[in-house]
């Protein structure tokens, strides 16, 4: 009786040893279950992706892109800039007033003459010229040719009038060619003085 009363209690306190091969059966059919079907098909997934995705932000982190231009920071100089332009256009306007001042002429010399007289391109009319030369007595028939020449002559003096006038109204600083300029003109040039008389009537240029 004491036999087996220690055998059964020995049963009762002592769990039964497990078979070593049953349990490296049902080791490996677990392990063949769940990690061959689920695990590697999602972890190879989500790894994958994973890698993917890193090597992209990886890529365009540290790759610049084609259109990437660096630019660097270079002091802002433009007040300096327009401050010595402001000061070269003001020295430029002295420079331009001193020279207009000093290159007013006072002589007409026979270029400023021809010039003027090959912008002019209204004529005289030679009819009109004809019948003129025709008034007085003392001229007979006059040839086709002649009433030509007289204008062409007319308009030289013309344009040596009017050169002088310019510069009488430089003189003064305005553009504006007045009747006390071409008085001026006459009473300052010999080559005029016969017309002294007919400008007489003219108020005079004011100094």
């Amino acid at each position: 009786m004491s036999d087996l009363a220690s055998l059964l209690h020995h049963d009762d306190t002592e769990p039964p040893k497990p078979d070593p091969e049953t349990e490296q059966e049902e080791s490996n059919s677990g392990g063949d279950g769940e990690d061959h079907d689920d695990s590697p098909a999602q972890s190879g997934t989500d790894s994958g992706d994973g890698i993917q995705e890193d090597d992209e932000d990886y890529v365009m982190k540290d790759e610049p892109s084609d259109d990437y231009n660096p630019v660097k920071n270079e002091p802002n100089n433009n007040t300096v800039k327009h401050e010595s332009a402001d000061a070269d256009d003001d020295d430029d306007d002295e420079d331009k007033s001193d020279s207009t001042k000093a290159e007013v002429p006072t002589k007409v010399t026979q270029q400023s003459i021809l010039s003027s007289f090959e912008k002019i391109k209204t004529h005289f009319p030679a009819a009109r010229i004809k019948k003129i030369m025709q008034s007085d007595d003392d001229i007979g028939k006059v040839a086709q040719a002649t009433p030509i020449i007289v204008g062409r002559a007319l308009e030289i003096f013309m344009a040596n009038l009017v050169e002088c006038a310019i510069i009488e109204s430089r003189k003064q600083g305005v553009k504006r060619i007045s009747a006390m300029h071409i008085r001026a003109a006459v009473e300052n040039s010999e080559q005029f003085d016969f017309l002294v008389d007919s400008v007489a009537k003219y108020p005079p240029m004011k100094h």
